[in-house]
């Protein structure tokens, strides 16, 4: 098994596992805290763009959402395994993460919204 497959399987089980627990023994004061901080949150501006754009081109089912893509870059895997993972999974329909990102950035100018 390729690591990035085990660390993406990890994290996506983490999450499910943990996340109850830790949400259902939190405060409202706590629960607020965290969802301040959450994933996509922690990005640097050039990864919150590539999430984005990942998160966008989603074409498959179950999607993922874009605290879920963060925590995996957060975790230490590369965005090109988080990329070979979408195709693995046919989450998306482009062949090259640079092709995804290039779409992305032409769609978002096309309607307008910002880059940055």
């Amino acid at each position: 098994m390729r690591p990035g497959l085990i660390v993406f399987a990890f994290t996506l089980a983490s999450m499910f596992v943990l996340a109850p627990i830790v949400f259902a023994e939190s405060s409202p004061a706590t629960v607020a805290a965290s969802a301040a901080l959450q994933s996509y949150d922690r990005l640097s501006p050039a990864s919150q763009r590539i999430a984005r754009g990942l998160f966008d081109a989603q074409t498959g089912e179950p999607r993922l959402t874009l605290d879920e893509i963060a925590t995996l870059r957060l975790a230490g895997t590369t965005w090109g395994e988080i990329f070979a993972e979408f195709l693995a999974r046919d989450l998306v329909s482009e062949q090259q993460l640079s092709h995804l990102m290039r779409e992305h950035q032409s769609d978002l100018k096309r309607v307008g919204r910002s880059t940055d």
